[in-house]
């Protein structure tokens, strides 16, 4: 039995004002800022539809996009699309950009976020979008998955920062729900050091950091969860209650007509396979797979 768990990605730590925040530019003048909340609660904003009624490419929809959002908030939000991973997922697909988008029967007003899922419905590639580092990411479906997600490696260097918001910082930069049990607030103040150079897998980067303030971090189908090693143990043992397949009776007797016992699965036996295990990486799964 495969397990092929798709996360539902939404930054749990960001920073708490639901707006852009200011930076400084070269002139000294404030210049704003995206983070991962103020673009959540931008795609709640409810807009006219009428711009959006008539086909149009991709390309000219996100730009309707960025004007509308452009009526809310202080600077533009940006857009990205994955080109390379588009290309990764099918090379003989149209290109993103000039994919066809129609949006039939809209009401009068809709939030972006609704708008922005309509079209993304509507690409040749199934896609979807991830909200980090205060953009929008649109990739391939194929790309928000644990083994995607939870290996996304980062540049990013923690001198003397406590642990709750380096991984705030962490949950920022990915993409990914990083939640800190409030039972363990005193070691989450615990102060971290280390410099990432863009070769740590995220959840590597989590494991570590967790362990220098003597915490663990339990694998969710969905997410990533930091706690004690105490609570730990009990969580991971009521999830794999939950979600791993009870082994079947040792097989006795033989097999085929007349025989009994039931056959040997080496998938059920493999604990890689279980949705709670600690993602490979993709390039490694499939090294792993083609072997196999």
């Amino acid at each position: 039995m495969r397990f092929g768990w798709t996360f539902s990605w939404i930054c749990f730590f960001a920073i708490a004002t639901p707006v852009a925040a200011q930076s400084k530019g070269k002139d000294g003048k404030a210049t704003p800022t995206w983070n991962s909340r103020a673009v959540l609660s931008l795609l709640q904003t409810e807009v006219k539809t009428t711009g959006f009624a008539q086909p149009m490419p991709f390309s000219e929809f996100l730009e309707a996009m960025r004007g509308e959002a452009q009526n809310y908030a202080p600077s533009s939000v940006p857009f990205v699309v994955d080109e390379e991973a588009f290309r990764d997922e099918a090379l003989d697909a149209p290109k993103i950009h000039e994919a066809p988008i129609q949006l039939n029967a809209l009401p009068p007003k809709a939030t972006l976020q609704l708008l922005f899922r309509q079209a993304l419905k509507q690409l040749p590639v199934k896609s979807a979008f991830i909200v980090r580092a205060g953009r929008i990411d649109i990739v391939p479906a194929s790309k928000t998955t644990k083994e995607y997600m939870l290996n996304q490696t980062f540049h990013v260097d923690f001198s003397d920062r406590r642990l709750d918001a380096a991984l705030e910082e962490l949950s920022e930069l990915t993409g990914v729900s990083i939640v800190m049990d409030a039972r363990a607030k005193q070691k989450s103040q615990t102060t971290v050091t280390a410099r990432f150079r863009d070769d740590v897998a995220l959840q590597d980067a989590v494991r570590m950091l967790a362990d220098m303030a003597e915490l663990k971090i339990v694998y969710l189908v969905t997410g990533l969860y930091v706690t004690t090693p105490e609570h730990a143990k009990e969580m991971q043992k009521e999830l794999k209650d939950l979600y791993e397949p009870k082994a079947p009776p040792p097989f006795r007797g033989r097999f085929g007509p007349g025989g009994g016992g039931v056959a040997p699965d080496p998938l059920m036996d493999d604990p890689q396979n279980s949705p709670l295990a600690p993602p490979l990486p993709p390039a490694l799964k499939r090294r792993q797979e083609a072997a196999a």
